[in-house]
C-alpha cells in the first residue's frame, strides 16, 4: 500500500534514563520516524533494540493508521446538497465582503434562521448586508 517514494525515513537516538551514572558510549540511533509525505502522517518507533525492527514496526503502524483513516472516510455520509450549498454561500459571502469565516457563517445562519424555507442560492444575497457591515 505504501509507495517507498512517498516515505521519508529518519533515525534518531532514543532517549533513555537521564541523570548521573549512565553510560553514553556505544549508543546507536535505533529509533525510527517514518513520514508519509502526501498525507503528512508520521509515526515513530523506538521500542526495539534494532533499527531494522523499529523500521518494520513503524511501517506496520503507519499502514494500519492509513487504513483506519481510509475506512473512516468511507463511513462518513456524503454532504447533502443543502450543506454543500450552505458552504458555498458562506464562501461567496466571505469573498464578496472581505470578512472572516466566523462573520460570514453567522450572517448565513442568521438569514437561514429568519427564513428557513429560503432557497440556499438566494441566501448569500440576503446575508451580505449582515456580514461585516455589508459590501466593501
Amino acid at each position: 500500500m505504501l509507495n517507498p517514494h512517498d516515505l521519508r525515513i529518519t533515525s534518531y537516538l532514543p532517549q533513555s534514563g537521564h541523570g548521573a551514572g549512565g553510560m553514553t558510549v556505544g549508543l546507536t540511533t535505533s529509533g525510527i520516524i517514518v513520514h508519509h509525505i502526501p498525507s503528512g502522517l508520521g509515526v515513530s518507533c523506538d521500542s526495539e533494540r534494532s533499527q531494522h525492527a523499529n523500521k518494520e514496526k513503524a511501517l506496520q503502524l503507519l499502514t494500519s493508521l492509513m487504513l483506519a483513516i481510509e475506512s473512516e472516510k468511507h463511513m462518513l455520509p456524503p454532504p447533502t446538497p443543502y450543506v454543500a450549498g450552505k458552504i458555498m454561500a458562506i464562501k461567496n459571502v466571505r469573498e464578496r465582503t472581505g470578512c472572516g469565516l466566523k462573520e460570514a457563517k453567522e450572517a448565513v445562519d442568521h438569514i437561514l434562521n429568519l427564513y428557513p424555507d429560503m432557497d440556499i442560492a438566494v441566501v448569500e444575497e440576503f446575508a451580505i448586508p449582515y456580514a461585516c457591515g455589508g459590501l466593501r
